[in-house]
């Protein structure tokens, strides 16, 4: 018996039943990834943000000892867009706005086996 022949059996609107559950698989692990880049990106981002304000702030307190309004007005602008970058994101996570693949025109319309196989 040859691999030919075992799967003759097998008809092919089963295989593209088995493709289109995989296909739709992947899609919902994929967007569980993008979700979850697009959280880690925005901690990053903010991370960084906080850590520029508490390092330079220190920094400028330490080197201009005679003026610190310069260090308490840089770590107040700097923490303030913090803030305010935190506020974004949660704005953006609640109401959904976020990048998309679901842009691209859907073909619904799937042709049938024989126009495939001509």
């Amino acid at each position: 018996i040859s691999l030919d022949e075992e799967t003759k059996w097998i008809d092919q609107e089963v295989i593209m039943k088995w493709a289109g559950k995989d296909l739709l698989q992947r899609a919902r692990t994929y967007h569980f990834y993008l979700k979850v880049s697009h959280v880690l990106l925005w901690v990053g981002m903010l991370s960084a943000i906080f850590t520029c304000a508490l390092l330079l702030g220190m920094y400028m307190q330490v080197n201009f000892p005679h003026t610190p309004l310069v260090w308490i007005s840089y770590s107040h602008i700097v923490g303030i867009n913090g803030g305010l970058a935190i506020v974004f994101a949660v704005w953006m996570w609640l109401s959904g706005t976020s990048p998309s693949v679901d842009s691209a025109p859907q073909n619904t319309e799937q042709p049938s086996l024989k126009t495939r196989m001509s």
